[in-house]
């Protein structure tokens, strides 16, 4: 039996192991690939890598998050859940890809200075 047309066009088109790939609608540079080693769903995520700040922004804005996770030799991504969310980190943590909505840039250092600015508020 042979393999129709259709199926060995696409053949690779997903994999297990990440691929840089760009985004067909928008353009953008992303990750891509399946998100599991069993009925897995394929994704695509934004390149960035993001902080426990990011991840929950991406979460609260209905955005799943993913572990970039290296085995044998390259890198898979792996649908972060609850339980990995709560627990520390242990890998990358990338976003999947929305196009023309990208997290907003965070800025950790503002969030200090104003804490340093406000030194007579009570520490609680």
């Amino acid at each position: 039996m042979t393999m129709p047309a259709w199926l060995r066009q696409r053949l690779g088109e997903f994999d297990r192991a990440v691929q840089l790939r760009s985004c067909p609608s928008c353009g953008a540079k992303l990750l891509q690939g399946l998100d599991s080693d069993r009925a897995g769903i394929p994704v695509r995520c934004d390149l960035a890598p993001v902080d426990e700040l990011g991840e929950a922004i991406a979460v609260l804005t209905n955005r799943l998050t993913y572990d970039l996770i290296p085995a044998k030799g390259r890198r898979e991504l792996e649908r972060r859940r609850a339980w990995h969310i709560s627990q520390p980190r242990r890998y990358s943590v990338v976003v999947a890809h929305k196009c023309g909505h990208p997290l907003p840039e965070m800025q950790t250092a503002h969030i200090e200075r104003s804490r340093e600015a406000n030194e007579e508020a009570p520490p609680f």
